[in-house]
């Protein structure tokens, strides 16, 4: 649903990172950024706030912690620690050498393609690629364009299988954008997959300036 948490981490660079997040509902939160997964010792907790016009998006950027360090952050409301966490590694200083794993893709969901469901006897759903790619345990994902498409609809009927099935989710609206609502109901559908939400909690993203 459009009130799913993501979470998401990139810019990195050796003292911190952009953290990002979408929330249920407007708000003050903070992020919490710690060395260990049970939080025990947090080095950072930057707030920031979320309203509707924003789309419940907001962002923060973190530029305080230890070179070449693999960092935990989650986010922290009113009522408490909300449930989906995350992780990033910040970057060796300039004259130190470390090896780096990158992953290179682009092209989500065009030419009709959509998310696969889980209750049609495949072996495979959601974005079924992110599964892939979060295996990989990469450093950094790098996304080279078009994550998004919005010139046609995406329907229950997927392309490349028997005709007449409906392996797919459809997404929700005509396919076409004509205003911020139809963006955001767009980039949602394809940002909101289970699967990609695990890639991006476990990789750091990396967009070029021209990607959606």
């Amino acid at each position: 649903t459009a009130l799913a948490q993501l979470l998401a981490s990139g810019d990195i660079t050796e003292r911190g990172a952009v953290l990002w997040l979408q929330v249920a509902a407007a708000g003050r939160y903070s992020f919490e950024v710690a060395e260990d997964a049970a939080f025990t010792r947090v080095a950072a907790r930057p707030e920031v706030t979320t309203t509707n016009e924003g789309g419940l998006m907001a962002q923060a950027t973190v530029d305080t912690l230890k070179p070449a360090t693999r960092y935990h952050y989650r986010v922290r409301g009113a009522s408490g620690v909300l449930p989906r966490s995350g992780m990033f590694t910040t970057a060796p200083m300039a004259q130190q050498k470390a090896a780096l794993k990158l992953l290179f893709g682009a092209d989500l969901g065009g030419q009709g393609y959509g998310r696969l469901r889980s209750d049609v006897g495949l072996d495979i759903d959601g974005w079924p690629i992110f599964r892939v790619m979060t295996a990989e345990k990469a450093d950094l994902f790098v996304a080279l364009g078009d994550m998004l498409y919005s010139d046609r609809p995406i329907t229950a009927e997927a392309p490349d299988h028997p005709k007449g099935n409906a392996f797919q989710i459809p997404k929700p609206g005509p396919g076409y954008v004509t205003n911020v609502e139809d963006f955001r109901r767009d980039w949602h559908y394809h940002r909101g997959d289970h699967q990609y939400m695990r890639s991006e909690e476990h990789t750091s993203e990396l967009q070029s300036p021209y990607v959606i």
